[in-house]
This record gives structure tokens, C-alpha cells and sequence, in this order.
């Protein structure tokens, strides 16, 4: 997967900014921007640990930030991961995350480092309005108002999608579309019942123990999603 970049902070003026970076290449790409007061090699810098330098673009500081570092797998996203702790402000947040963009990082979607999350296995239950916004792009209040609590026997399809490797041959590729190979990894299929289910009860249906009929499948595509379908019957 790419890596990706974002603004973690609510937009306007605050004593704190923090732009989120996580894939494979964040500490590559953290390196060409961040110049640690210290200079130490990434290799020895432990994971939960928080380096303290300067944001350059061209040489000329852009701000002092504190940079925090979350090595696979230990991270939300389960992924190399940081996060650049600047002063806030809508310009300087603007420069630092133009700098990740710039220097290889891609924009990061509403909700993908949750989705990240979700799709690593890592997601915990208690962000049920993040896997809400997973499943729908919309909250938890949205989800509420477009949904008419059903009452009987409901019946559940849901489809995990993950991402075909960049890596993989071509002929591999075919078959994985075809569905003729299918993803043996996590997060598992229990793992994604549960997680789904516990976010849409009392939402799409007033109690789980109403699904009678459940279908599951874990397969490749073009890109990653997870779509559910929720009837009554």
C-alpha cells in the first residue's frame, strides 16, 4: 500500500497541529523533511519514542515540531507510522503537509487510516462510528437517520475487498479477480463479523440476535473495501 498523509487536527488556529503519516515509506519520507536536534539513525530509534528538530523546506525551517514514531506493528495502523506535532495554524499545518506530499507521501482519503486500521486487523470495537464511516462515508448520526430500524428476521451479506499486492504476477493477479484466489490473511472472518455487527446494532436492527441468514467472503480487488447488505425477510 501507498503512504499516506494527513491533517489529524480540527481545521483553524490551535496551540497544537499534528499531520499523521503511515505506510511503508513514512520514516523515508520523514527523513528527507525532519531534522532531528539529535541525529540518530532510524534503525535505532525505538518505536513510542518522540524526537524533537525542525520541519525545512529547501534548508529554510519551516517549524520546530516534536515528531512521534510508531514502528510496524506497533501502531493503529500496524504500519510504519509518525506524527509530526507542529504549532497549529491552517499555513504552517499547509507547508509541513505539502512538504510529505512533495517528497513522496500521497493525500490520505476521509477515514483511511481507520480503514487502514480496520483492514490490518487492528481496529479496536470501541470505534464503531469509525467503522460506521468505513462501511457508509457518512456518521454515526447519518447512518441513524438513513436507516429504518428493521424489527423481524434479517438477513446479512458482507464482502471484504482487499487490495491485489503491487507485487503480484500478473497471471496470480487474473485468478484473484476471478475470485479463484482468495485473501488468507487478517483480519479473520470472525474478527470482521463481529467488528461490523457490533457497530450496526441497534442502528440498522434493534439486536443481533434478529440475523438468521449470514454470509461472509473475504476476497481480492482493485482496491480495498467492505460493502454490507442488510435485509429483513
Amino acid at each position: 500500500m501507498s503512504t499516506i498523509v494527513g491533517i489529524a487536527t480540527a481545521p483553524g488556529i490551535g496551540g497544537i497541529g499534528i499531520i499523521r503519516m503511515s505506510g511503508e515509506k513514512t520514516f523515508e519520507i520523514l527523513d528527507k523533511i525532519f531534522i532531528p536536534k539529535t541525529k540518530q539513525d532510524i534503525s535505532e530509534i525505538k518505536g513510542y519514542s518522540i524526537k524533537y528538530g525542525n520541519v525545512v523546506e529547501n534548508n529554510k525551517i519551516i517549524d520546530e515540531v516534536l515528531v512521534s514514531y510508531f514502528k510496524t506493528p506497533k501502531s493503529y495502523t500496524t504500519e510504519n507510522m509518525c506524527e509530526i506535532n507542529s504549532h497549529g495554524g491552517v499555513v504552517i499545518e499547509q507547508k509541513i503537509l505539502e512538504q510529505c506530499l512533495l517528497a513522496g507521501a500521497e493525500m490520505a482519503e476521509p477515514g483511511e487510516f481507520t480503514k487502514r486500521a480496520f483492514l490490518n486487523g487492528r481496529i479496536d470495537l470501541s470505534q464503531a462510528e469509525g467503522i460506521i464511516d468505513l462501511i457508509n462515508a457518512k456518521t454515526s448520526q447519518e447512518a441513524k437517520a438513513s436507516f429504518k430500524q428493521l424489527e423481524g428476521r434479517v438477513s446479512v451479506e458482507i464482502v471484504a475487498n482487499f487490495e491485489v499486492p503491487k507485487s503480484t504476477k500478473k497471471q496470480d493477479k487474473i485468478l484473484m479477480l476471478e475470485n479463484k484466489i482468495n485473501p488468507i490473511k487478517k483480519p479473520d472472518i470472525d474478527n470482521i463479523v463481529k467488528i461490523i455487527l457490533d457497530a450496526m446494532n441497534e442502528i440498522a436492527f434493534k439486536d443481533d440476535t434478529q440475523i438468521t441468514k449470514l454470509n461472509v467472503e473475504k476476497k481480492y480487488s482493485e482496491t480495498e473495501s467492505v460493502f454490507v447488505k442488510i435485509e429483513e425477510y
